[in-house]
């Protein structure tokens, strides 16, 4: 079902603004400087997007399942004026991370100020992405990975899982079966080497690379798919 507007588009603000359905920003409508559409299937949101220069849909996360398919992600970035925005009453790191690998725009809380909604509308708009700034960080320190990681020496790898996974120095030294000093002295140095301040943003950054770790697709073998094809044949 198409979208239905509530009201008018300006010259100064021809910005669209999409409400799917279940979207509650609980703030007047009337306080936001743009078009207000509503819409029951956001897969038909930018039908007749011709026209306005930017179309932002706004999507309730709670009845938005980015785990599985959704034709709404295979239309994220094939349309150069249409951006889609994020909203949750309990928005938590790991759904960030998520929908911003879907291709979504930004992230609000429900409960936003119109202020902050006309801010962030702006921001996409203008190209800028709207997450909490830790978020991006670890996104930024996930991507490079590879350089943070290798780096680390095998003790120090060791020690940064147990981090991950919720131990102490003390816990940590016990399961080594070394000095609680030296795992002290092993923790300073990782620190260093990734740039993490506190064992809080060491255990965060750990679990999000393994949680990166899980999402990516399993290959196969060399030689499996020609394996394949030939007993199909």
């Amino acid at each position: 079902m198409p979208a239905t507007s509530k009201s008018r588009i300006t010259e100064t603000t021809p910005v669209r603004v999409i409400l799917c359905r279940g979207v509650d920003l609980r703030c007047p409508e009337s306080e936001l400087p743009f078009q207000i559409d509503h819409c029951e299937d956001s897969t038909h949101a930018f039908d007749g997007c011709e026209g306005v220069r930017s179309n932002v849909l706004i999507v309730d996360l709670s009845l938005f399942r980015i785990t599985e398919p959704n034709p709404l992600t295979g239309l994220i970035g094939q349309l150069s004026n249409a951006f889609v925005i994020g909203l949750s009453d309990e928005p938590d790191n790991l759904d960030s991370e998520r929908i911003i690998r879907a291709g979504f725009a930004g992230l609000l809380r429900a409960d936003e100020t119109p202020s902050t909604i006309t801010r962030a509308i702006k921001a996409v708009v203008d190209g800028e992405l709207w997450f909490p700034r830790e978020i991006i960080s670890r996104m930024l320190r996930t991507l490079l990975v590879p350089d943070g990681i290798n780096r680390l020496k095998p003790r120090e790898t060791e020690i940064f899982k147990l981090i991950g996974s919720g131990l102490n120095n003390q816990q940590i030294a016990d399961a080594l079966f070394i000095s609680r000093e030296t795992v002290r002295w092993h923790v300073k140095g990782l620190y260093s080497k990734l740039g993490i301040k506190d064992r809080t943003s060491a255990r965060d950054y750990c679990r999000s690379i393994q949680a990166t770790e899980k999402a990516k697709p399993a290959r196969p073998e060399i030689g499996e798919d020609f394996r394949r094809s030939g007993t199909a044949s």
